[in-house]
């Protein structure tokens, strides 16, 4: 969404340059109303219609949708398996608090879904990064991690370093350590 963002406002700036602050804005305006919500022969209003778009445009037009759809659903599952039994129940709320950023593709493709709907081809892009998110997610929720404590330095323990060998000690009379004369 932010490169998305940042390639309109890009194409926004050269149009005012090149037409004016006031046709530009005016164009603007009519394509950004269009986009949220304009009427159009293929776009229909209904709720979820434009993730559905994408999903179906997804399956049937990327050949390795469904194996990673298998895929990503069997690492899920088993993910939330591990994660239960090694933490509990309470685990799953890592999970979805990782994984909430997955729900960004759906919401974009409702908020726009004059867009998403009817460039279906460029929309379903964000859903296997969304599926890579929730793997992720439950993965890191499965994974056995350990809290670093600090360890306690007992009383006794010294923090200078340790004397050397006698045979490395310097000499008082000026020659080699470990030497005599």
């Amino acid at each position: 969404p932010c490169a998305f963002a940042f390639t309109w406002a890009s194409r926004w700036a050269i149009a005012v340059m090149l037409v004016g602050w006031d046709e530009a804005v005016a164009a603007i305006r009519d394509k950004v109303e269009f986009r949220l919500g304009g009427s159009s022969a293929s776009v229909r209003d209904e709720f979820g219609v434009s993730t559905q778009v994408s999903f179906d445009y997804w399956l049937s037009n990327v050949s390795t949708a469904r194996a990673v759809l298998i895929a990503a659903g069997l690492l899920i599952v088993v993910a939330l398996v591990v994660a239960v039994r090694r933490h509990g129940a309470s685990r799953l709320w890592v999970l979805a608090l990782l994984a909430a950023p997955a729900c960004f593709a759906p919401v974009w493709y409702e908020l726009l879904r004059n867009h998403s709907q009817i460039h279906p081809g460029k929309a379903h892009m964000s859903l296997p990064v969304a599926l890579g998110v929730v793997v992720g997610a439950a993965v890191f929720a499965a994974a056995a991690v350990r809290a670093r404590h600090p360890t306690a330095v007992p009383a006794e323990t010294s923090t200078d370093p340790p004397p050397a060998p006698d045979d490395l000690q310097p000499s008082t009379s000026g020659g080699r350590g470990g030497e005599r004369s």
